[in-house]
């Protein structure tokens, strides 16, 4: 397993280091709304094997700059995820969504679960010969994250209104969080 480190250090923002060792003040002023310590990896991993799921966000209730939906990927037991915006849930959308988080993610998942309703993700497969796509509904430690994410998503949306731009900072800050328990 990855080792993390405490992001609390304020060194160089132009160092080779920065990128994974210094706080940027964004993430300084999302501590008085979401009031955990952020860490990151400390290093690039290559030997991690990721389950993630494609988990759809339904914020239509509250748009915001035009923005109705988020797309996550996310391996709920290595706590390792990313979040993309969505203007809308058609699938071209979120098949380029899905293309922008294999590009940004460092470690690509092994295994991709999706539900049936994202069955089209099923046609981008062959892009992608290291990952196994497999439709599946989540599972109760998923839908344990997702739960946090929202409530994480819920307290940014009061305090900011403006989602788009909090959504992968409270993705970073769940990846951090323990997930409760189930409930018996």
């Amino acid at each position: 397993m990855p080792s993390l480190k405490d992001n609390s250090s304020s060194d160089d923002m132009g160092s080779h280091e920065s990128s994974t060792t210094s706080i940027p003040s964004i993430l300084q002023a999302i501590s008085n709304v979401i009031p955990y310590p952020v860490k990151v990896w400390s290093h690039t991993c290559t030997d991690i094997t990721l389950s993630s799921y494609l988990d759809v966000v339904d914020l239509s209730a509250t748009p915001c700059c035009g923005y109705l939906y988020m797309l996550r990927m996310v391996d709920p037991v290595s706590r390792y995820g990313h979040v993309v915006p969505l203007k809308s849930s058609s699938s071209d959308n979120i098949i380029d969504a899905l293309n922008r988080l294999m590009m940004v993610c460092r470690v690509k998942p092994t295994t991709l679960f999706y539900s049936p309703s994202l069955s089209f993700v099923a046609d981008v497969s062959n892009q992608y010969p290291s990952v196994q796509f497999v439709e599946r509904e989540h599972n109760e430690t998923m839908n344990l994250e997702r739960d946090l994410f929202l409530k994480q998503l819920n307290k940014w949306i009061k305090s900011n209104h403006n989602w788009v731009t909090g959504a992968a900072v409270v993705q970073a800050v769940t990846n951090t969080l323990p997930i409760p328990p189930p409930h018996d």
